[in-house]
Order: C-alpha cells, then sequence, then structure tokens
C-alpha cells in the first residue's frame, strides 16, 4: 500500500501535494533571472567588440581630426568628439579590447598561480600550509591597486607590468578556494578509500582531486574580472597603464578629466563603459556561483 504525503496551504489551510525533492527548485533555476539575460548580452557584446571591434566602429580610432573637436553628441558622432576630434564611440568599441584584454591576463595569472600555491597548501602539511596561509595573509593586507602600485614602481609602468601587478594582488583571492577545496576533497572518505586500496598519489590527485578543485575556478574568475577591470582602469588612469594614443577606458578617462567643464562626453562614455561591464561581469558569475553551489532561487 502505497502513502502519498500532504502539506497544508499556510493561506488556505487546505493540503497540497507535495512536489518531489528539489523539483521547484530546479524548475526556478532552469531560466536565468531577465537582469542575468541582459548581463549575458552585454558580456557577449563585449566581447564581441573586444575581438572584432571594425566591424562595429569603422574609422581609425587614434586619428585626429582637428576640424571636428570636442562636437557633442550628433547623429554624425553619436557619443561626440574628444579634444583632437576622434569619436569617441570608435574610441569606446576599441577600448574594449585594451581593457578587458589587460584584466583577462590579470585574472589568468591570479587564477594559475593561486590555483598552484593553494594545491600546495593543501597538499604539502601543516608546516607548508601555515606558511603559505600567512603568506597569503600578507599580501591581501594591502588595497589591490597600492599593491599594484608598488610592483609597477618597481617593475616599471607599461600594458603587461600592470597585467602582471595586478594578477599578483588577485592571488590570495584564488589560492584560499583552491585551499579550502583540496583539504576538502583530500579529507573525503572515497578518497581515503581509493588510498586505502591501494591508488597511488599521483592517480587520486589527477582523478579525484584535481577536477574538484578546478571547478569553482572559471566562476571565481568571472566575478574577479569585473573588480579587475577596475584596477586596471585606475592605473591606467594615473599613466601607468597603455599610452597614447591607445583608446583605453582609464586612459580616456585621464585624458578627459581637465576638461569635464567643457565637454562631459570625453569622459562620461568611458566611465560608463567601466560601470558596465564590471556590473555585467559581477552579475553573470554571482549567478553561476549560486549555481554552482546549489542555490538556484
Amino acid at each position: 500500500m502505497t502513502t502519498s504525503t500532504v502539506t497544508t496551504d499556510p493561506d488556505l489551510g487546505l493540503p497540497e501535494p507535495r512536489a518531489a525533492a528539489g523539483t521547484g527548485r530546479r524548475t526556478r533555476g532552469a531560466i536565468p533571472p531577465v537582469g542575468v539575460i541582459l548581463a549575458s548580452l552585454v558580456v557577449l557584446l563585449l566581447v564581441a567588440w573586444a575581438i572584432a571591434p571594425g566591424v562595429f566602429a569603422h574609422g581609425d580610432p587614434r586619428m585626429a581630426d582637428l576640424t571636428s573637436v570636442l562636437q557633442p553628441p550628433s547623429a554624425h558622432h553619436w557619443l561626440g568628439t574628444d579634444r583632437l576630434g576622434r569619436d569617441v564611440l570608435t574610441r569606446v568599441i576599441h577600448g574594449a579590447r585594451y581593457s578587458l584584454l589587460i584584466a583577462l591576463c590579470a585574472v589568468v595569472i591570479s587564477a594559475v598561480v593561486g590555483t598552484l600555491l593553494g594545491v600546495l597548501a593543501g597538499t604539502l602539511g601543516k608546516v607548508v600550509d601555515e606558511l603559505l596561509s600567512r603568506v597569503f595573509d600578507l599580501v591581501s593586507a594591502f588595497p589591490a591597486v597600492l599593491l599594484a602600485l608598488l610592483v609597477v614602481a618597481l617593475a616599471g609602468s607599461g600594458t603587461l607590468n600592470i597585467s602582471i601587478a595586478i594578477g599578483i594582488a588577485g592571488v590570495p583571492k584564488f589560492a584560499r578556494v583552491v585551499r579550502a577545496e583540496t583539504r576538502l576533497v583530500r579529507n573525503a572518505d572515497y578518497v581515503r578509500q581509493g588510498v586505502l586500496y591501494g591508488a597511488t598519489r599521483g592517480r587520486t590527485f589527477v582523478r579525484h582531486l584535481l577536477p574538484n578543485v578546478l571547478t569553482s575556478i572559471p566562476v571565481l574568475a568571472t566575478i574577479d574580472i569585473g573588480t579587475t577591470l577596475m584596477a586596471v582602469s585606475a592605473l591606467s588612469f594615473l599613466g601607468l597603464g597603455p599610452q597614447p594614443p591607445l583608446p583605453e577606458w582609464g586612459l580616456m578617462l585621464s585624458e578627459a578629466r581637465d576638461g569635464l567643464r567643457i565637454a562631459w562626453w570625453p569622459g562620461v562614455f568611458p566611465g560608463l563603459a567601466i560601470a558596465v561591464t564590471v556590473i555585467a561581469f559581477t552579475v553573470v558569475g554571482r549567478y553561476w556561483q549560486r549555481r554552482f553551489e546549489g542555490r538556484f532561487a
């Protein structure tokens, strides 16, 4: 004889069938919210700008036109022109390549180095774990931009150097996550049973430890692109990143800051591009983080 389990509707006081475990949560999480869809479309558009900016904006973003200096937004120049007569929309679109590429390189450096150190901290014993943990605490004690400024001061300015500097500043975030995941998987029952039945350390690491540890890295990297982009723009604004006439967003802000009272558009639109990009990547990353953790609502 089978029995059905019922629950009570809190509003009407009537019994209603209980759905199968997890069914409601999975149904709500099957379709992303509208905000996540819009953010994903923005991310795709930004990636398209970075890959093929010439498809969306014709003309050379570095070419000056002194006959069109500081023209306001119009049908001919949708976002206006800057102090050298260059089209702001064209420079914003082409600037996505430089800003996103620097941020992506920095995140890759953070992820690779952080993953390596996190795995070492989680597998090589208490002494190494304690030593690396103190190093992570020391690096995390400095704000990312301040630490990047220190590295740039030692290594010099430039696109590659600020990628390395910001990448080093982001290492502890990845290292701590990987260390925690490594310790959790290493102490799992199925891993201990595998070792007990003769599985070698190398086989255990490749088959069980590494796949489980690496699953969280793409999600964390997606979230980190937004904060990394802000650090990249801050250093470029200070003149430590790409140099003129390259159309990098932080550099465009720096070039426009002295003329905001005369013409607001050369500075507002690059700043808006930075803000929208940070929000879009953060929203998408947070959504996939919730999916990864099983919180679908």
